[in-house]
């Protein structure tokens, strides 16, 4: 069902939840792995609600109808109390709960033209600010996936109100295949600001961020001067607080 929602209307339905975490992913022709991305969302058991904003960029492979599809299969679509559709010149979005992990809600924005190749911050347009007041922000790419429960990252840092960003390790995989790791240590440990500089972006590995939301609204525009987001942010976030890593995969 697809129905035009008054602003007021959108406002009760996609503000009816404070949403403890948002899950940020940014993908784009990914159409072999998004489904395994999704299914890493869909799994996570918590006892809070999350919002994952999934950002097609104008994919020119099959993903965006992928993506259309796990969403008619997997979530209600027939809920007019939760269920927002809406349509501009720039995107296509669909917001909606999981039939069974209710917990879990997917704000999906099909992109109408691709947006890292004029320059234009995906992750900061106005379309995706309404969810932008989360406690915590999550970030998962549509070629990488989760295995495991998102809830330890938050436990860690509601209990760690000093700490403004955590990490773990994670398996590389190719062709189906684990290929290696990025383990870093043997036990739980805390990195410095100077670590996260000198060791570089790839050391803490993107989909096992998780940064206070707060810190990551405070990242400063001239980070934008940077060819990618995640390890300025990683920096930023070192500056802002401390950073723990959690040593299992």
């Amino acid at each position: 069902m697809h129905w035009k929602s008054s602003a007021k209307e959108e406002h009760r339905v996609m503000d009816s939840k404070k949403f403890l975490v948002r899950v940020h992913c940014i993908t784009y022709n990914h159409a072999p792995y998004i489904v395994e991305t999704l299914d890493g969302f869909t799994m996570q058991g918590t006892d809070f609600p999350f919002v994952c904003t999934i950002i097609d960029d104008a994919s020119t492979d099959s993903e965006g109808e992928v993506i259309k599809k796990y969403l008619r299969e997997n979530f209600d679509l027939s809920d007019e109390s939760v269920v927002v559709n809406e349509e501009t010149d720039d995107y296509v979005l669909t917001f909606a709960q999981h039939k069974i992990n209710r917990s879990c809600f997917f704000a999906i924005l099909l992109l109408k033209y691709n947006h890292h190749s004029i320059g234009r911050d995906r992750a900061k347009s106005g379309y995706i600010k309404r969810w932008d007041d989360t406690e915590y922000i999550a970030f998962c790419e549509g070629d990488d996936y989760w295995t495991d429960p998102l809830q330890k990252q938050v436990d860690f840092l509601v209990n760690h109100p000093n700490y403004a960003m955590c990490f773990h390790p994670v398996n590389k995989v190719v062709d189906g295949e684990i290929a290696g790791n990025d383990v870093h240590s043997a036990s739980e440990t805390d990195f410095s600001t100077e670590q996260i500089i000198v060791y570089g972006g790839c050391f803490c590995a993107t989909l096992s961020l998780m940064v206070r939301g707060d810190v990551a609204r405070e990242f400063p525009s001239f980070r934008q001067m940077a060819d990618v987001g995640d390890y300025p942010l990683q920096v930023w976030a070192a500056h802002k607080g401390k950073v723990h890593y959690m040593h299992q995969i």
